[in-house]
Order: structure tokens, then C-alpha cells, then sequence
């Protein structure tokens, strides 16, 4: 077997909330990265509104690692793909995080003018999911083999300064049976 080297070590965990049409409305994506070529740390991106309406937040505890993880990975999923740097702000933040029972996990990130809430409960039927993920990057250039463990939840929330942000969990996600789902021991390497 050949060996190689990871880009990146961590865990992802997000919630998509779709509308009524179907569409995602709003999308939190939480990266606790243990290991990086950027370095380490925590970082939300959170996604509201559809269409031209959509803009982005991002809560972060280095900027430098909060840049390398929009640009490279987190902007080419559905949810956060086609949203430009003119709908972004980025926010240093500080990050609480909270796990109890069977894998519960609750975040909350405060930034001087925002603060984040995200939660995800009732986790349950774990996979373990290897793929090739293409067209990423900077420039949509890279290719990656991506493995985590992918662990759906029966509920999942986002909340900003207090609000609960509106939209319900698709089981149809894909395909992990949940659109709120802890995305463990997610290891990405990159494609010769």
C-alpha cells in the first residue's frame, strides 16, 4: 500500500436547513482542524438566504487558517458554493464547544457583533465514507481522496444572536440520512 501524506485532519460537522421549495436556506459548517498545512484550529462558516439574497458569516480563531479553509475546501459545497467575497464577512471569534451522552455536540461562537449557536443531537448509525472529491482549490484545480466517518443526527439547529434560524432537515442530504451530521476522523489527501 502506498503511503501518503494528509493535507488536512479534523472533523466537520454541519447542519443544512432547507425551505419549503426545497433549497437550502441555511447552512453551518463547523471545522475542527487538528491537523493542516494552514495549522490548526476551529472555524464556522454559516450560510443564510437563497439565492441572490445568500451571504456568508465566518467565525474563526485564525484568519489565516479561516482563508485557506474557505478557499480550498468549504466554498465548493452545496450551500456555501457561488457566494463571492462581496457576500462575505469574516469575524474573529472565540468557540465554545460542548459534548455530552452519545455524541451531542453543541457549539457557540461569539464574535464582537455576532454570535453563533449550532447543535446537533441524537446521532446515530455511523459510516464510514471514502471518497474522490474534484474541482478544488483556489482555482478548482485539485483533486482529493477524502474518508470520515459520516454519523447523522435526528436534530440539528442553527441559532444567530439568539435566533433560531428558520428551515427543516432533509433525510435525503446526501444521502447520509440527515442534513445534520457529524463528520468525524476526516482525513484529506491530495490527488497526484
Amino acid at each position: 500500500m502506498e503511503r501518503s501524506s494528509p493535507v488536512l485532519c479534523g472533523a466537520n460537522p454541519c447542519v443544512f436547513l432547507y425551505d419549503n421549495q426545497d433549497h437550502i436556506c441555511a447552512a453551518l459548517s463547523l471545522w475542527e482542524v487538528d491537523y493542516s498545512e494552514f495549522g490548526s484550529g476551529l472555524c464556522a462558516f454559516l450560510s443564510t438566504g437563497v439565492g441572490a439574497e445568500r451571504r456568508e458569516l465566518v467565525f474563526y480563531e485564525r484568519l489565516e487558517l479561516a482563508i485557506a479553509l474557505r478557499s480550498h475546501f468549504n466554498r465548493h459545497f452545496e450551500g456555501f458554493n457561488g457566494i463571492g467575497d462581496e457576500h462575505c464577512t469574516a469575524h474573529h471569534s472565540s468557540f465554545l464547544l460542548h459534548r455530552q451522552g452519545a455524541g451531542d455536540l453543541s457549539i457557540e461562537a461569539r464574535a464582537e457583533t455576532f454570535t453563533l449557536a449550532g447543535s446537533w443531537e441524537k446521532p446515530h448509525d455511523p459510516t464510514i465514507i471514502p471518497s474522490r472529491l474534484t474541482g478544488f482549490g483556489p482555482r478548482a484545480e485539485t483533486s482529493f481522496d477524502v474518508c470520515a466517518t459520516i454519523i447523522p443526527c435526528t436534530t440539528g439547529e442553527i441559532t444567530l444572536d439568539g435566533n433560531k434560524l428558520d428551515g427543516q432537515l432533509n433525510p435525503n442530504h446526501g444521502g447520509f440520512g440527515s442534513s445534520a451530521f457529524l463528520a468525524c476522523a476526516e482525513t484529506w489527501t491530495r490527488r497526484p
